[in-house]
């Protein structure tokens, strides 16, 4: 009947119709006029009512008088509760309540006035059931004209914008307060693809059919039910609800049936969004690789960091920019952020400023691995905190040039951490990997003699009266959802490009975490610490690259093997099929953050470990690669280069 009736509006008043599409809004004065001219006009109808009900004639100039006060106070109180401010085509419950009270405020203020002028000259403006009856009319206009407006202005936006259709049915899964919120938001703002059909729950937990008049369906046999149907394309997931193992079915019972998977945009960017076309984004691989977004909750991080100077090599890469990003939010003294690529640090000074301008941020361009540039940043800010992010990490380009690695790797980490103990820090944390694990790569045995050496260098702080009380941390995760280089970025290109998807081996197996999640781990092991340990993150269970291929290829519409294939290449130099997080020499023991680990590792002799280290620097001034490898095997014997 609905449908009926806008179709006949528009078929029999399209120019009305292009008009509403482009007016963009009520201008406020008529808004204010609307509202004035139906108040006074609930006032003259109850008026009657009553007077008609009384048999009593009607005094005109009295009357006149009475609907002079009642303008008078209706004007003032539209305007103390702004209710011409709203735009019609957005407006919801909090403007209809402004009005509510504007309305009850003018009948309230003109009953008391008539029982005044009763008191005192026994003269009534109306019997006080004319006011009830006023602003009963009174509200039920307004509402109607206000919903009536809302309504002609999303229709006659819908049947003028064809790109802006209501045609793809879409289910929301789990009733949490965000997604009632997105719900609600849904249903009235037209600017969207999707047709909202209801929520979906895992299991009837609670006794209900629906929520705010959108049906609710508790059993996964209702789905197919609604699939085979045309009823659901479309299903809309706030990963940061679910589990990973969630994620994983309602990832899989999605793909299988190429039902389009969604995520909740950002709760701030509704509003924005409104003004244009509201995009739901499709779900992204990371979001179901990654876990629950971990929240540092009565930790001491934020209380340590407070008016401290915090120091982070490598700011330019991934890790390094969330760790910034994160230190921002705890009020340091100030930030020094350094990194010897000029391109990514201007970037993410841009954005830094943007986003944080009440915070001092120094910006570095300077080597690690050149000690006399790096000693003047520590003499010009002594910073507290030093977290060591700067190093090289792609695999097969350090097999080729490991005495490059050597320098980055294991010199620039020396020369920091000799500098933190030189100055004063207090706390230094190394970014490690999990390749630093029976290594099988120059990357990853580099990585670990630069664990060895913090790790000693804090040990025999420790055991010595020295006095530096610096707190040496060395923390060791996996791979990171989206940092440069990693597989995803590459699969996604691949994926346009029509395919095919390259993968070293069909047995392949890796951990992922995000980079926020990696960070704030990062962040929160550095306050953990008390010197000389390794902690491991709790990466969760590895990922076969293959299948992570495979699901990739499906979230975009396509069959593996069938529109884009997956082609294996064979493991590259140095790769192994799987990452391992402690060696077999290694166990690991608990701490009061139940995803970090603490390593017990082997234990070095500092003053053995700085003559040796100083020699394969040595050596690796002089570019003699077999020299290079032959020294880091001796330095680390679970090194495996199958070259030697």
């Amino acid at each position: 009947m609905k449908r009926l009736f806008l179709d006949r509006l528009n078929r029999h008043f399209p120019d009305f119709i292009m008009f509403l599409s482009k007016k963009a809004y009520v201008p406020s004065w008529l808004i204010f006029l609307l509202d004035l001219i139906i108040a006074n006009f609930a006032f003259i109808l109850a008026y009657l009512v009553c007077y008609s009900h009384l048999e009593q004639p009607v005094v005109v100039d009295a009357f006149l008088l009475k609907l002079g006060l009642n303008t008078f106070l209706t004007v003032l109180w539209l305007y103390l509760f702004r209710t011409y401010r709203s735009l019609l085509r957005y407006s919801g419950l909090r403007d209809l309540f402004r009005a509510f009270f504007a309305i009850f405020c003018t009948n309230t203020s003109m009953m008391l006035i008539s029982e005044l002028l009763s008191i005192l000259w026994s003269v009534r403006i109306m019997p006080l059931y004319g006011f009830f009856l006023s602003a009963m009319i009174c509200f039920s206009l307004i509402f109607m004209v206000k919903m009536t407006i809302k309504l002609l202005y999303d229709y006659a936006k819908k049947y003028t914008d064809p790109q802006v259709e209501k045609n793809i049915p879409l289910l929301i899964y789990g009733i949490s307060p965000n997604n009632i919120k997105l719900a609600e938001f849904l249903e009235n703002n037209q600017n969207h693809a999707y047709k909202l059909n209801g929520f979906i729950l895992p299991a009837r937990f609670i006794a209900t059919k629906a929520v705010n008049g959108i049906q609710v369906y508790h059993r996964w046999n209702d789905l197919q039910k609604l699939v085979n149907s045309g009823r659901f394309k479309s299903l809309l997931i706030n990963p940061d609800e679910l589990d990973r193992e969630m994620k994983d079915k309602l990832a899989d019972y999605c793909i299988k049936r190429k039902i389009e998977m969604l995520t909740i945009p950002a709760v701030a960017t509704w509003k924005e969004m409104s003004k244009t076309a509201f995009q739901l984004k499709k779900i992204r691989i990371e979001e179901l690789l990654g876990r629950t977004t971990i929240n540092i909750k009565n930790s001491m991080v934020g209380v340590s960091h407070v008016d401290k100077c915090v120091l982070v090599s490598g700011a330019a890469g991934s890790i390094g920019s969330e760790i910034a990003r994160q230190i921002c939010t705890l009020n340091p003294r100030e930030i020094v952020l350094c990194d010897i690529a000029e391109t990514p640090m201007y970037s993410l000074q841009l954005e830094l400023e943007e986003k944080y301008p009440d915070v001092n941020i120094h910006w570095e361009i300077a080597d690690v691995r050149n000690n006399h540039r790096m000693e003047s940043v520590f003499k010009s800010y002594a910073p507290d905190y030093v977290y060591h992010a700067a190093a090289y990490k792609h695999v097969p380009l350090m097999e080729r040039y490991p005495c490059e690695a050597v320098n980055t790797n294991v010199l620039g980490t020396k020369i920091m951490a000799d500098l933190s103990v030189n100055y004063n820090v207090k706390v230094f944390v190394l970014v490690s990997t999990d390749k630093a694990v029976n290594p099988t790569n120059v990357m990853g045995c580099t990585k670990r003699v630069a664990e060895i050496y913090v790790q000693s260098l804090g040990l025999k702080l420790k055991d010595s009266s020295a006095n530096s009380h610096c707190r040496f941390i060395t923390t060791r995760f996996g791979n990171v959802l989206g940092s440069s280089g990693s597989v995803i970025p590459r699969f996604e290109e691949q994926i346009k490009q029509g395919g095919p998807i390259t993968v070293t081996h069909p047995e392949i197996t890796r951990f992922f975490m995000t980079i926020p999640e990696a960070c704030s781990l990062v962040l929160e092991a550095g306050n953990l610490g008390y010197g000389g340990e390794i902690f491991i993150f709790d990466m969760g269970e590895a990922v076969k690259i293959k299948d992570l291929a495979e699901k990739m290829i499906r979230l975009s519409g396509l069959e593996p093997y069938k529109d884009i294939d997956i082609a294996f290449v064979g493991l590259r130099p140095g790769e192994k099929l799987y990452e391992e997080l402690l060696s077999k020499e290694e166990h690991q023991l608990p701490t009061q953050h139940e995803k970090i680990m603490i390593g017990r590792v082997r234990k070095y002799n500092y003053d053995n470990v700085k003559v040796d280290i100083k020699t394969l620097i040595h050596t690796a001034y002089s570019f003699d690669d077999a020299k290079v490898i032959a020294q880091l095997h001796a330095l680390v014997p679970e090194y495996l280069n199958f070259e030697l």
